[in-house]
């Protein structure tokens, strides 16, 4: 196995705890909508104070706000909705449930996350966040999380994804200068951008 393979599993399997680990917060289910905007407030609070991604997953806009692509690529193959093979092992480990109005999609975790792959930091932002924005509904956090990076990149006209610039998040996030450029190195190192 090649490096580049080795670390693109490590970091499937940091966005999987990640998932597990924000899940296993809600007594029950939570919503799509809920749960992406709480990883994306989740990432831009790590970028923020520790000045590098919580996940290595891309964000990209809905009208609804800011979505994980592979995590909702999970939550799709869980669903039954997607066909990459590649997320079936990650997508056994939640469950997907729609409503009767088909409207409103649920997810649960079905197992606990793998502690080791989560850092001190990691479970800090993880729960700050929550404990911060878990009350609020799912719309509320939408409007949350219409923020600059979002603006930035959502075209009312066409209403399709576009994929949201790390850089931008952190400037969203309104970290300082030396911060930024600290980030935007650290990015370019780790092949992120």
């Amino acid at each position: 196995m090649n490096t580049c393979n080795m670390r693109a599993e490590k970091d499937i399997l940091k966005i999987k705890a990640v998932l597990l680990y924000m899940l296993n917060k809600f007594d029950e289910k939570v919503d799509f909508i809920k749960l992406f905007k709480l990883l994306y407030l989740a990432q831009k609070e790590h970028l923020r104070l520790y000045g590098i991604p919580l996940i290595k997953d891309d964000f990209y806009t809905f009208k609804a706000g800011p979505a994980p692509s592979i995590i909702y690529n999970i939550c799709k193959f869980a669903k039954g909705e997607c066909s990459d093979k590649s997320l079936e092992l990650i997508a056994k480990t939640i469950q997907v449930t729609t409503e009767k109005d088909k409207k409103v999609n649920f997810v649960k975790a079905l197992e606990n996350p793998d502690m080791n792959r989560l850092s001190k930091s990691n479970l800090r932002v993880i729960d700050d966040i929550y404990d911060k924005y878990q009350a609020c509904s799912s719309s509320k956090l939408s409007n949350i999380t219409h923020d600059a990076a979002w603006r930035k990149n959502w075209n009312e006209d066409e209403k399709k994804p576009k994929k949201i610039p790390i850089n931008d998040i952190v400037l969203a996030a309104g970290v300082s200068d030396g911060m930024r450029k600290y980030i935007q190195e650290s990015l370019l190192m780790n092949g992120m951008s």
